[in-house]
C-alpha cells in the first residue's frame, strides 16, 4: 500500500466520521478496493485519531469551558460524559475478538447491507424533529445516548447519525445533539486507540514505514474532517441532515447489487 491511498483512506475517514454515512463501513468498502485484509482495526483506529483532533480543535472553547467547570467542583458534565461511554467501552472490550476477527475481515460484508438499510431509515425520520428545543442532558438520556453509541461499533451503522437520533428521540435540539455526539466520541476514540497502540507499540516501531502511511492518514483525516465539522454545522443549521438517507439508500442497493 503506498502514501497516496492512505490519504485517500484519511479523507474517507474525515469525510465520513462526521456526515452520518459509517466511517467503518466506508473503509471496509475502501480496504476491500484496495485489497487490505491486514490490520484493519488498527488501521481504523488510527485514521480515529485524526478526527479526534478534529473535535478538539473545532469545539476548543466548549472543551475549555467544560474542564474548567470540573477543576472547580462541578463534576456534572463529565458524570454525563463517563455514563454515556460505558456501554460501547463494555461492549468493545468484551467482545473485542469477535468484531475484529468478523466484522472487520473485508472476506465478509453481507451484513453491511442490513446495517445501511437501517440507518437510511433512521437518518430520513430526523426530518421530524426539526422543531426540537431541548438542550438538558440528563443521567439516563446520557445512557441512552451511549447505548446509541455502542450499537455503532458495527461498520455500517454510523456513530454520529445514531447517537444524534437517539438524541432528538429525547427531545435534544439538532446542534445540542450534534455536539453532545461528539464529545461521547472523544473518551472512547483516546481509549480505544491508546489500548490498540500499546498492544501494537512493538509492530509500529517495527514497521517505520507502516507508522509513516498511518501518520500520513491520521493527519489527512484530520484536515478532511475539521472541514466537514463546519460543513455539518450549516447543513443543521437548514435542517439537511436527513437528506444523508439518500446516500445512504444509494449504498444500499450498490452493495445488494454487488452481493
Amino acid at each position: 500500500m503506498n502514501y497516496l491511498e492512505y490519504i485517500l483512506l484519511g479523507a474517507v475517514q474525515g469525510l465520513t466520521e462526521f456526515f452520518p454515512i459509517s466511517s467503518s463501513g466506508h473503509l471496509l468498502l475502501f480496504r476491500k478496493l484496495f485489497g487490505i485484509n491486514e490490520g484493519g482495526l488498527l488501521i481504523e483506529v488510527a485514521l480515529h485519531l485524526g478526527t479526534l483532533l478534529s473535535i478538539l480543535f473545532f469545539w476548543k472553547k466548549f472543551i475549555h469551558q467544560k474542564i474548567n467547570e470540573t477543576l472547580n467542583g462541578d463534576f456534572n458534565y463529565l458524570l454525563i460524559i463517563i455514563i454515556g461511554t460505558i456501554p460501547a467501552g463494555f461492549i468493545g472490550i468484551m467482545f473485542e475478538d469477535i468484531i475484529k476477527d468478523y466484522f472487520f475481515d473485508i472476506s465478509s460484508m453481507n451484513y453491511l447491507i442490513i446495517c445501511y438499510s437501517v440507518l437510511t431509515i433512521i437518518i430520513f425520520s430526523t426530518k421530524y424533529f426539526l422543531n426540537n428545543k431541548g438542550s438538558s442532558i440528563s443521567y439516563f438520556y446520557a445512557f441512552l445516548i451511549g447505548m446509541a453509541q455502542a450499537m455503532a461499533i458495527l461498520p455500517g451503522l454510523s456513530r454520529s447519525g445514531l447517537t444524534i437520533f437517539m438524541a432528538l428521540l429525547l427531545g435534544l435540539s439538532f446542534k445540542k445533539s450534534m455536539q453532545f455526539s461528539f464529545m461521547l466520541a472523544i473518551p472512547i476514540l483516546i481509549f480505544s486507540s491508546l489500548y490498540l497502540i500499546i498492544n501494537n507499540i512493538e509492530f509500529l516501531m517495527l514497521d517505520i514505514y507502516f507508522l509513516l502511511e498511518l501518520s500520513i492518514g491520521i493527519f489527512s483525516s484530520f484536515l478532511i474532517g475539521y472541514a466537514v465539522l463546519f460543513m455539518l454545522e450549516k447543513i443543521i443549521d437548514k435542517g439537511r441532515f436527513w437528506l444523508f438517507s439518500f446516500y445512504c439508500l444509494f449504498i444500499t442497493l450498490v452493495l445488494f447489487y454487488a452481493n
